[in-house]
């Protein structure tokens, strides 16, 4: 099952600490949030593209050593 988000909407919003999107699971909202915060540190960062009904593809781009 896909579900994705209106990023246009939402991209702002998207590496909040406690953000949720959907409330057919039991989510926390750290999740994303975290991961984005790890590859800051490393130098990288996430890049995420999205549809409503069609599903979120998330890319992790690592900074360079």
């Amino acid at each position: 099952m896909a579900w994705g988000f209106d990023a246009a909407r939402y991209g702002a919003e998207l590496f909040q600490l406690f953000r949720r999107f959907h409330t057919h699971t039991e989510a926390t909202g750290v999740g994303v949030y975290l991961v984005n915060r790890l590859v800051q540190v490393q130098g990288g960062h996430l890049a995420v593209e999205s549809q409503v009904g069609e599903g979120a593809t998330f890319r992790v781009h690592f900074g360079r050593v």
